[in-house]
This record gives C-alpha cells, structure tokens and sequence, in this order.
C-alpha cells in the first residue's frame, strides 16, 4: 500500500463495518492513521494479516473480529476485549498484546509457547467458561504445556491442537469432548487409550474428526466405528497414518455406511493388507450409489 492509498482510504466518507488490509507492509503507524479515519467509526471486522505490526495499532470501539496473523508483535499492552482474534504465525512474545480476555474463537496457531506465555493465557482465555473456537495448532504445547494452557472446565464448539508431541489427550479437552462438534488431533502421538476416550466422550453434534499420524490401533478404531450410528453429523473422518491393521480397518468399514452425511474419509497408511481396503471400497461403492449421497473423497491410498 502506497502513502497515496494510504491517505486516500483515511480521507473516504463510506462507513465500513468489515475492511481486508492484509499483505500490504503496513506499519503501526500507517494502519492507526487508517483506523482512525471517520470511514471506521463503525468498523466490526479487521483483517490486518501479513503486515509489519510491531505493536497494535489504537483500535476502534465497534470492533468485535479482528485477524491479525503473521505479524512481528513484541510489544505493547492488549487493547480493550474482542470476540474473535485471529493471530496465527506471530512472535510468542506477542501473545500478550492480544486482546483476548472477551474472545470467544481464539487461534494462536504456529506460536511456539514457552512458560511465560502459558501463564499469561491461562489466566486471561476463556473466563466465561465456554468458546466457540480454540486453535493451537504447532504450538510447541507437549503434554505438560498443554496442562497448563486452559482451564479443564472449558467448554468448547470447537478445537484444533495438531502437531503439539501429545502422548495424551488434555484434560481440557477430554472435557469438553460432548460439546465439540470439530476435532482435529493430528500429527501427535495419541494411542488406543485416548481414541477410547475421543469415541465415549464426543456427542452427537461431531462433524469433523481428525486423529491421522498418530499411533493409534486396532482397539481405537473399533471404538471410534461403535459410535457411527450415533454421530449422525460426522462429515469428515481423518484416521490416516495410524498402527491399525485389517481388524481395526474392517470394523470402520463394517459400520460406516450408517453415516449418512460423510463427505470425506481418509484411512490410508495404516497396517494393513488388501482385505480390509477391499472392504473399505466395496461399502463405499454401496454408499455413493444412494440417492443423494454426499460422499465425495476417499483415501484408501498405502498399504
């Protein structure tokens, strides 16, 4: 963004509720002279993604959603409370510049969180007990980080902690696994034991669950299949690149063709031979022949 567009958009007379500043190397500076501006007296939504924020600019009173990813944030206190805060890929030593103590979706994703920014997120996320959003995506968490995040009594809609080394599943989220109806666990290293617990505790609202390239086997899978005539939402399964053999690929097929709403399975890479992937195949054929079948991707892809 030149100085010129810059100066043009401080100087307009619309009244913008949403306004996309995103991959323009704006400045602190540039992006307060902006928000200053009469057009955002109203403003709601900020995208202000992949800029040169070093600190947040002075934001407006009517801002409730605010995407702020990507930035080099290392300084300054939170401004105010916002419902939505969007900031994945920025310093760890801008988490506390976040306004995050009203947010309700939160995604830190990609921030690599030492101890110090634990305790700060642990005392200010999620007060009111509940949220609808919660990514942690690449965090660095461990087990004992991700003891340490959140509270164990928050209830969430949805949770995203993939690629964090957890050898369990967080307490924080074992209890709320009934309020969830997104999951995504992926790339840790979760085994039968937590995908006994994922399968008991999730409820009926679940759409999407992902718990591929862990070390999951036999046992999880038959656990998670029992409950496909319960999870009537389930949209998107994820069990790829998992320890399960023909016993465990076999009980998933044998009870999937009760979920009506499936659009995407993905159970490559497991231990097993061509039996339970003709099993698989042989279901899924049946299911796309129904009338209004959604189902669209399926990956049997692997061994």
């Amino acid at each position: 963004t030149t100085p010129g567009a810059v100066q043009a958009l401080a100087q307009s007379r619309s009244q913008l509720t949403t306004l996309d500043v995103s991959f323009n190397g704006l400045t602190t500076e540039s992006l307060d002279q902006i928000l200053q501006a009469p057009c955002c007296v109203s403003l709601s939504t900020l995208r202000a993604g992949w800029n040169l924020l070093q600190t947040l600019p002075r934001l407006p009173e009517t801002l409730v959603h605010l995407w702020i990813g990507s930035n080099p944030l290392d300084a300054g206190a939170a401004p105010g409370s916002l419902k939505t805060v969007v900031a994945p890929r920025i310093p760890a030593a801008g988490i506390r510049m976040l306004p995050l103590g009203a947010a309700d979706h939160v995604d830190i994703s990609y921030a690599i969180l030492g101890p110090n920014e634990l305790a700060h997120l642990h005392s200010v996320l999620f007060q009111g007990g509940s949220a609808a959003c919660f990514d942690v995506t690449s965090c660095g968490l461990g087990d004992d980080g991700a003891a340490r995040l959140v509270r164990a009594d928050v209830k969430f809609e949805s949770v995203a902690a993939a690629l964090n080394s957890l050898t369990k599943l967080p307490l924080w989220v074992e209890g709320t696994l009934g309020s969830l109806s997104f999951l995504q666990l992926s790339h840790n290293e979760l085994s039968d034991g937590d995908a006994l617990a994922i399968a008991n505790g999730c409820g009926d609202n679940l759409g999407h669950l992902d718990l591929g390239v862990n070390t999951i086997g036999d046992d999880g899978f038959v656990a998670v299949a029992q409950q496909f005539t319960r999870w009537k939402k389930l949209k998107y399964l994820f069990l790829r690149s998992n320890i399960a053999s023909d016993k465990g690929v076999s009980a998933v097929a044998e009870s999937m063709s009760t979920l009506n709403e499936l659009v995407e399975l993905h159970i490559c890479w497991n231990l097993t031979t061509s039996e339970s992937t003709i099993a698989v195949a042989q279901v899924v054929a049946g299911m796309m022949k129904r009338p209004g079948s959604k189902l669209e991707v399926v990956d049997l892809f692997g061994p």
